[in-house]
């Protein structure tokens, strides 16, 4: 019995964790951005929150396999945009300053995501009120 809590607790923990990491890494996109604006090196972001596309194509994969939606991958979409911009710029030396545009771009997606998962507990909270009155 011992071994399938343990299972059903490690599934849950796992697709918490697939759930959060996303935002985690955009959070860690948007304020490696926001010091590179001030030139303020923050090094320490990208030992936590830069990821290679090999681990962006895993979460991709694993949002599928466990049917997130479509918000869960927001984040993904930014950091691999962020990513492209960045080696664009660095690679053909272009002189792109999408700083702004990104940190407003990241911004806007966790307040997406935010917003859509407050609509989702209240939806849950009217559904939950409404079973409870007609009992």
């Amino acid at each position: 019995m011992v071994v399938g809590n343990l299972n059903k607790r490690l599934y849950k923990t796992t697709l918490f964790v697939l759930k959060i990491i996303p935002v985690l890494i955009a959070i860690c996109d948007i304020l490696n951005t926001l010091f590179y604006m001030f030139d303020i090196n923050a090094e320490i972001l990208s030992y936590f929150g830069g990821v290679s596309f090999l681990t962006i194509v895993f979460l991709y994969l694993a949002s599928y396999v466990f049917k997130f939606c479509e918000y869960h991958r927001l984040p993904l979409h930014y950091v691999v945009a962020t990513n492209i911009l960045s080696i664009f710029d660095y690679k053909l030396n272009i002189g792109l300053s999408p700083s702004l545009y990104l940190v407003i771009a990241g911004i806007a997606i966790l307040i997406a995501i935010y917003l859509h998962q407050k609509e989702k507990r209240d939806v849950k909270d009217t559904k939950k009120s409404s079973s409870a009155n007609h009992r």
